[in-house]
């Protein structure tokens, strides 16, 4: 499942809001439970795959406890990735090393990772990226990994020494919304539901009739767990319209990586069956090998977790004659493990949906992420011959628009909060209940914990440069103090901004930093057309232009084109550059294509510009190169205007300026 963010991160988790003045609410998905539909064990019989073990009864308390160390990992990394009062946390950098880190088919805790590398690459990287050293980057990486050890052997111990106390769970319902309240006193623990998620859960639980666990007390754990998980947009589930249509045409009878929060099907594979179980979840994927029936997977963007998907796929489609089908949905990265997808010897089709298009579901709400959705069909011989699961170009279609419609922007992802996701319910509100008895292992729990605080949110690049000019512009050296910045930042600038973006992917997501509407384009025509005929251009054009920093086009694409006779792009980065070349079909395109920096550019003809074109470039720019660049711009790179020579300059977020540019 995508992110929009960051996202693109899809686990099997759900998704929350919050009300003012109230805690998180979990709410849920629709579903569907037909009349031919079995219960877990019946259909993991049909589909030739392992029975799973029965449930065990899961302890309020204990999750609490366990949500709580969670939390505090959350809180260590974001402190870690704080310097000089200035954070570099990378965006969704816990959540990708959880995914990272996770051994979904065991380890010592169902929440809390056991790295098998102390140095987890996808961290290391996320932290480099963020300009940490190498260095830094692996110690932040090994004391995170040491403490996730610690906290997981805590409520190992925790679990082993607790004595068995019944749990009373108590449920009020809101008078004010439809909304389920669910209180454990005993465990000081307090969580809320949305009416449809709560009666979702009761509908599967009474389904698959585990009775190994009270409901109220099974529905609680599972909401505690999946808050501690949180994330805005961490998980989008399809549509109903294309479930429907999976299940007609495709034959599709349940799912590899779901929730019962996000889950269709009552039969699922979910990343905490420990918690699950009651609510019809088969396991892990990893321990799901079924030898017939079609399935869907919609699995996290982690490269570590689609590499393992694919593999365990590709070994389950050639280990059995029978009909077995899988169809993937998955954000449509630039990533070498989705190009790997689709080149598998098991594809037999695949479908785009385009960003501006596709449509998740966010709760019962319709939500557009800004990336394109890729269907990928994978099937063994014996399922691409059969009725009910062959695919073909209408079937196809019909899949690609059951994913359409409108829809309404994905919002930002939530960031962790410092509290845990479990509110503590205390004696003097809720009335007496009973008090846990002290833990032998509760010296190493608190020698692992974190003292709470304020988390620092990350302050984006381009708002770190903002805050540079603009204290340069009125010279308030204490304000610039006081927000850590100092001179050093200066060095190594340019060769920090060429990093960043070799690391960025080359698409519109990837040059914008995703959800950016093309409004932008519609106003630089107006403006564009407007400036040509200032110059004396009745028709609106310009004839030679130079795009400064042009990503892979899309200014070239959307603007130039319609404005220019000839145009010429320069961009630093070549992988970008080869994107605008096939975008803009370079063996025809008016102009030529310049890997190079504005600083050392050179014009490849004698020509000079009419239109010299700077957009969102001048902040990952040094204050010396700008006024340099600007200068050579009137001077060399501009045609003269009539007897006179006028520059026009429109510099945004550059007051800094003032007074360095000088006559030009």
């Amino acid at each position: 499942m995508p992110h929009p963010l960051d996202l693109g991160l899809n686990l099997a988790v759900s998704k929350t809001k919050k009300s003012k003045g109230k805690s998180d609410v979990v709410v849920a998905t629709p579903w569907h439970v037909s009349a031919g539909d079995q219960d877990t064990r019946t259909f993991l019989a049909a589909t030739g795959s392992d029975s799973v073990d029965d449930a065990s009864g899961p302890s309020v308390w204990l999750e609490s406890r366990r949500t709580n160390l969670f939390e505090e990992l959350k809180v260590q990394l974001r402190r870690e990735c704080t310097s000089e009062g200035q954070s570099r946390y990378p965006s969704m950098a816990f959540e990708r090393w959880w995914l990272s880190a996770k051994d979904f088919a065991g380890g010592l805790d169902p929440l809390l990772p056991t790295p098998k590398l102390a140095e987890d690459p996808a961290l290391v990287s996320d932290l480099e990226r963020a300009g940490f050293s190498r260095k830094a980057a692996c110690e932040i990486a090994r004391r995170l990994a040491s403490s996730s050890e610690a906290a997981a052997a805590a409520i190992r111990e925790l679990a082993a020494a607790k004595k068995s106390k019944r749990e009373v769970v108590e449920m009020q319902r809101s008078e004010e919304g439809d909304e389920v309240l669910l209180v454990c006193k005993s465990a000081g623990a307090r969580v809320r539901f949305s009416g449809f998620a709560y009666k979702k859960l009761k509908k599967l639980y009474e389904f698959h009739g585990v009775q190994s666990c009270p409901f109220e007390k099974a529905v609680m754990v599972l909401g505690m767990r999946y808050l501690a998980l949180g994330g805005t947009g961490f998980q989008l589930a399809l549509p109903s319209a294309a479930w429907k249509v999976l299940q007609e045409d495709f034959a599709v009878q349940a799912e590899c990586f779901a929730s019962p929060l996000n889950c269709w099907f009552p039969n699922y594979c979910s990343a905490f069956p420990d918690c699950d179980r009651c609510f019809g979840s088969m396991g892990s994927f990893s321990s799901f090998k079924p030898r017939r029936g079609c399935f869907e997977a919609n699995p996290p963007f982690a490269p570590a977790v689609i590499a393992g998907m694919q593999k365990h796929m590709h070994s389950l489609l050639a280990s059995t004659d029978e009909p077995l089908s899988f169809v993937i949905a998955i954000a449509s990265w630039e990533n070498p493990e989705v190009a790997t997808l689709r080149k598998s010897p098991f594809a037999r089709g695949h479908v785009v949906v385009p960003r501006e298009e596709q449509v998740w579901l966010d709760g019962q709400q319709s939500r557009r992420a800004p990336v394109e959705l890729l269907i990928v069909v994978l099937q063994n011989d014996a399922a691409a011959s059969d009725s009910k699961m062959m695919i073909s170009r209408e079937k196809l279609e019909r899949l690609r628009q059951s994913c359409t419609g409108e829809a309404k922007p994905l919002g930002p992802r939530k960031r962790p909060r410092p509290d845990t996701a479990v509110e503590t319910a205390q004696a003097a509100a809720d009335g007496p209940g009973e008090t846990p008895d002290a833990d032998p292992s509760a010296d190493r729990a608190r020698a692992i914990s974190i003292r709470p605080g304020g988390v620092l949110w990350r302050v984006p690049h381009w708002q770190l440069v903002k805050l540079k000019r603009f204290c340069a512009w009125f010279r308030l050296k204490s304000a610039a103090k006081s927000f850590g910045w100092t001179s050093s930042v200066t060095d190594g600038w340019h060769a920090r901004n060429m990093h960043f973006w070799l690391k960025e992917a080359a698409t519109v997501d990837g040059m914008t930093g995703g959800g950016v509407s093309d409004k932008d384009l519609v106003f630089n025509q107006q403006f564009m057309k407007k400036l040509a005929r200032l110059r004396g251009n009745s028709k609106g054009r310009f004839q030679r232009a130079l795009d400064v920093g042009a990503g892979i086009g899309r200014l070239a694409k959307g603007v130039f084109r319609t404005h220019c006779d000839h145009v010429d792009l320069l961009e630093p980065i070549e992988k970008h550059l080869q994107v605008a070349r096939k975008e803009l079909d370079d063996t025809t395109w008016p102009g030529h294509f310049i890997c190079g920096t504005l600083q050392d550019f050179k014009q490849p003809t004698q020509s000079l510009y009419d239109l010299v074109w700077c957009q969102w470039i001048f902040m990952y720019i040094t204050d010396a190169d700008v006024v340099k660049f600007l200068r050579r711009v009137s001077v060399e790179l501009l045609a003269w205007l009539g007897c006179s020579h006028r520059f026009y300059a429109s510099i945004q977020n550059h007051a800094s300026f003032a007074g360095q540019l000088g006559p030009w």
